[in-house]
Formats: C-alpha cells, sequence, structure tokens
C-alpha cells in the first residue's frame, strides 16, 4: 500500500496517530530524529517506489545498483504474507511496501537472499533465490525465516545498530539453534577475524609439515581458540543484557515489552540493562519523552488500564 499525501502531511506535523500507523508498517523514526527530518525521509521513499513502478510498467525491469530485475520475478505479496505475519506477531510491524524480487545468482552457490537498504533513505528492496518462487525451503534455508529476518533489518534501519541488531533479527528463526546462536557475529568484521584466525592456524600447520618441523602449533591454536571463547563470553553477556533490558521495559510495557525493545538504540540496551530496579525505568523514559521514536513507543505499546476501556 503506498504513501499518501495525508501520511506524509500528518507525520510532518508530528501526528502521533498517523506516526504510530507509519511504525507499525516498519518505518521508525531514527534516534533524535525530527518529524520534519522522517517526513522528508518518507517522501524520498515514496518518490523512489514511484519510479521503481513507473520503470517496471514502461520496460518490464528495472534497474538498481549495478541489478537488473524484471518485472515477471517479483516476488507477490502472498509470499511475504507469511514473514508478515512474524515480524507483526513478534515486533509489532508489518513493512508492506518493501519490494522484492527473486534472482538466479552467480556469485555463490550458496546465496539465499538479502535486503538492500539506501541509508540514511528508506528505500529497500528484496532479492531472494529463484528457487524460493517453487517452494519454501532451499538447503539450510527458509524462505519465510530469511524473508522475516531482513524484515527485522529493514524496519531496524534507522536506529543503525551493530551489537544487537543480529540478536533481533534471529528472533525470527525457526530453531532453538538459530534463535540462541545466531548473533553471535555482530559485523563483517567479526567473520573476517574468525575466518583470519582458522587460515592462520591452517597455514602454520602446513608450514610445519612442509617447510619448518620444529614450528610450534600451540601459539596458533591459543589465538584460535581465544577469539571463538571471546565471541562465545561476548555473546552470552549480551543473552543476558538483552533479557534484562527486556525484563526493565514489562515494568511499563507488560506484553510489548519486546515490541518496545526492538525499537531501542544498542546504548539504550545497555542502559536499561543497567537500571537498578523497575522503579528507575519511569525516570528513565521520561528523560526520553523529546524524541519522536520514544513517544511513538509510548503511544504505541503502553497498555491501556482495564478501567479506562468502556
Amino acid at each position: 500500500m503506498p504513501l499518501t499525501d495525508l501520511q506524509i502531511q500528518q507525520a510532518a506535523t508530528g501526528d502521533l496517530d498517523a506516526l504510530c500507523d507509519l511504525d507499525a508498517r516498519g518505518l521508525i523514526p531514527a534516534p533524535g530524529e525530527s518529524a520534519e527530518s522522517y517526513a522528508g525521509r518518507l517522501e524520498r521513499l515514496r518518490t523512489d517506489l514511484a519510479e521503481m513502478e513507473t520503470e517496471l510498467a514502461q520496460t518490464a525491469e528495472v534497474k538498481i545498483e549495478q541489478f537488473r530485475f524484471a518485472a515477471a520475478s517479483r516476488i507477490p505479496e502472498n509470499v511475504f504474507g507469511e514473514a508478515h505475519a512474524q515480524t507483526e506477531q513478534l515486533f509489532a510491524f508489518r513493512a508492506d511496501w518493501v519490494p522484492g524480487f527473486y534472482v538466479s545468482p552467480r556469485f555463490s552457490w550458496l546465496f539465499g537472499g538479502c535486503a538492500y537498504s539506501f541509508h540514511p533513505d528508506l528505500f529497500t528492496v528484496f532479492i531472494i533465490r529463484h528457487s524460493f518462487a517453487a517452494k519454501d525451503k532451499w538447503f539450510l534455508y527458509s524462505r519465510r525465516e530469511l524473508l522475516a529476518h531482513e524484515l527485522s533489518h529493514v524496519a531496524r534501519t534507522s536506529i543503525d545498530s551493530t551489537r544487537f541488531e543480529e540478536r533481533f533479527a534471529y528472533m525470527t528463526g525457526e530453531t532453538g539453534f538459530r534463535r540462541h546462536i545466531g548473533g553471535a557475529f555482530h559485523q563483517p568484521s567479526d567473520v573476517f577475524l574468525m575466518l583470519g584466525t582458522l587460515f592462520l592456524l591452517l597455514g602454520a600447520q602446513m608450514t610445519q609439515l612442509s617447510l619448518l618441523p620444529g614450528l610450534p602449533i600451540w601459539p596458533f591454536w591459543i589465538i584460535t581458540l581465544g577469539f571463538i571463547t571471546h565471541l562465545a563470553v561476548r555473546h552470552i553477556q549480551d543473552g543476558k543484557r538483552l533479557e534484562r533490558a527486556l525484563n526493565r521495559l514489562r515494568a511499563t510495557f507488560g506484553e510489548n515489552a519486546r515490541p518496545a525493545l526492538f525499537r531501542c538504540t544498542d546504548a539504550e540496551v545497555v542502559e536499561l540493562a543497567a537500571l537498578p530496579a523497575d522503579s528507575a525505568l519511569a525516570p528513565w523514559l521520561a528523560a526520553r519523552t523529546a524524541d519522536l521514536r520514544w513517544r511513538i513507543i509510548a503511544k504505541r505499546f503502553t497498555p491501556v488500564p482495564a478501567d479506562s476501556v468502556s
């Protein structure tokens, strides 16, 4: 469903009802962002989406960066619906505006799919391998899980998170293993460092066998195991922080604590986890009443008292 002039105009004036409707579509304001700036990004998003639709209608394909996508390879809405239902249940948003296309990747036989987001604008496009057009599962991937995972990243694009970003996305996992272990790597540098230590160990072993029989291998094992231990300890500690932050938010938001936490920055998660007691949450929230994002969170997720419901 396209964005309307009225929605963008209402967002620019700070209309909380309109802002909450947009938040429910996965269009979350950036930390400290003004209503005017947010509305400007919405306008650019609408323009980008309209230009894409025009190009598809006129030429039956669209060029985005270095990629070309055919109109016939567009992912239908009913396929997205599987993932929308999960993100709505977990995080209270349904990003129904994100376009997506099936592709036949030449760059990696293990490629399942990904989302390209153009920061600081909100425009995003999905690409997933064409195998998913006919079936829900391919190799280790599930179409629903893959889309829900990436939609979670899309909704948090403006938050610009690294530390807890993958933890939230992996909450959409179909298995307990992915839900609990996913997120150990915060960013690509973690993966490269991990691979680097493994290749260093392998290289040392090959050197010992072929050139230097006396080369000690144990220092290289220490480096590799040390980095793995670092990742494991960090992952466990961050999991505990996320759980403590969630428990703190429950004092105000009750069953809506997880969607509220989903909209937090890395620094806010750490601060919430460090609050000494539930009673400390009220002043912490009060200090954020000027932030547009937190005004939306308070409006959407603060439970309505039972005695106020007629």
